[in-house]
């Protein structure tokens, strides 16, 4: 009688415990899924932008998909790809204006 009291309660345990932990489990898998997902688009976005004829690097910094990629490259392709230039600006008063922008 001992046998399956023991028997019974590790069963009902052990379900307790996967009921609680199956979710979290799944949760988990699908969120390495979204991942992997989103970062395959990004990847293919990219690529479509970098065939386009017009491609300019200035103009590639500007976009949406190089602020996606930024936290993916070293710090050393990002320095190199810093630039800072100057915007020309006429002032309120006629006096010459230089804006320096720095551009991640």
């Amino acid at each position: 009688m001992e046998i399956i009291i023991t028997i019974l309660s590790s069963a009902v345990i052990s379900s307790i415990v996967t009921a609680l932990l199956a979710p979290h489990v799944n949760w988990g898998i699908e969120k390495k899924k979204i991942k992997l997902q989103n970062q395959k688009e990004l990847i293919c976005n990219l690529r479509t932008l970098l065939d386009k004829k017009d491609f300019s690097r200035e103009d590639f910094r500007d976009t949406q998909i190089y602020s996606q990629i930024r936290p993916f490259l070293s710090e050393g392709i990002i320095k190199k790809n810093r630039i800072i230039y100057c915007i020309y600006t006429k002032g309120n008063w006629g006096l010459d204006k230089f804006r320096h922008k720095n551009l991640n």
